[in-house]
């Protein structure tokens, strides 16, 4: 790493000084350190006491949170400053600043910081301006990475096809249904459904095809479910839906509504154009005396399912 003495270069481009005559700040910059500085060189870190502001006579500087191997935070340009919170708080400094190429600071240490504030009102000015900056663009990050957290929770539980809860939530919350019939010794009936024939529905259709098809099917479970019912496409062409509260006889009465439904259902692909129809069979089984365990309800469920197939589809049956 190369230092020399400042000799004024580049001060009409740097921020911090903006307004603030050269002649008025020399006696302070002329004793301050120039370092030139190569690619990834690390200029501040939380792992050392932070002493100085530095000021970008050249090249690019990146703010990295967390890690220098993570995405950078933001980029610094030719003109900005970094390292004065370090100064105002007397703190650790809270991110990395690498030399992003080859780079020339301009190193302030702190007692001459003080010294250009209480010298210059229009420096001190600057500066805060750069603080409120600094903190409004921090805010940003804060409700971006907020947001995208929030997406990515979304996506986590959300079948990205359907739109419709995914497995992954499904056993979690059937966890969840589990304890709560466990406490209240309320019934809570599951009903396990699948596309009849759906393998000979792709072949005519095509995947595309047998996608609409799936969207449509999530779209009507969904419109003829009580506030409190629940359904997740379980795998492939199969779906779950969770009925709270709810025995086997009006397990039974929900389910043929759906069964209805899907029959009525058009279907049409992405130009509009109709499609053949589709129909379900569905097993519901219901929460016993004693509490199944949900691979237990489940297991039920399945079992009644597959007896619906095996009688005709097109049907509802319940299981033991």
């Amino acid at each position: 790493m190369k230092k020399t003495k400042y000799q004024g270069e580049s001060y009409d481009q740097l921020h911090l000084f903006y307004g603030v005559g050269y002649e008025s700040v020399a006696y302070v910059l002329e004793d301050c350190w120039v370092y030139t500085m190569q690619h990834d060189d690390i200029i501040i870190s939380p792992d050392y006491p932070n002493d100085a502001l530095y000021v970008l006579l050249e090249g690019q500087a990146r703010v990295h949170l967390g890690g220098i191997q993570t995405e950078p935070l933001l980029i610094l340009e030719t003109g900005s400053c970094v390292g004065e919170l370090s100064i105002i708080d007397q703190g650790r400094a809270s991110a990395y600043v690498l030399a992003e190429g080859a780079t020339k600071l301009l190193s302030i240490d702190e007692s001459r910081v003080w010294s250009l504030i209480h010298s210059s009102h229009t420096l001190a000015c600057n500066l805060l301006n750069i603080l409120s900056k600094r903190m409004r663009n921090n805010n940003r990050v804060i409700i971006e990475g907020s947001e995208r957290q929030r997406k990515l929770e979304t996506f986590a539980k959300v079948d990205p096809l359907t739109g419709i809860y995914n497995r992954r939530w499904f056993d979690e919350s059937m966890q969840r249904q589990m304890r709560r019939v466990e406490h209240s010794q309320n019934p809570l009936s599951l009903i396990m459904l699948d596309v009849d024939h759906f393998k000979r529905y792709n072949d005519t259709h095509g995947h595309q095809g047998g996608d609409e098809a799936l969207i449509a099917l999530a779209h009507t479970i969904s419109l003829h479910l009580r506030p409190g019912d629940i359904a997740a496409r379980y795998g492939g062409e199969e779906f779950a839906v969770v009925l709270p509260d709810t025995d086997a006889v009006s397990g039974r009465m929900i389910a043929e509504r759906l069964r209805t439904a899907v029959e009525a259902l058009e279907i049409k692909d992405d130009e509009g154009n109709s499609l053949s129809g589709i129909t379900i069979s569905l097993g519901v089984a219901q929460t016993s005396g004693t509490v199944d365990s949900v691979s237990e309800l489940i297991a039920t469920a399945d079992a009644a399912l597959y007896q619906a197939k095996n009688q005709g589809r097109n049907r509802v049956v319940v299981g033991d």
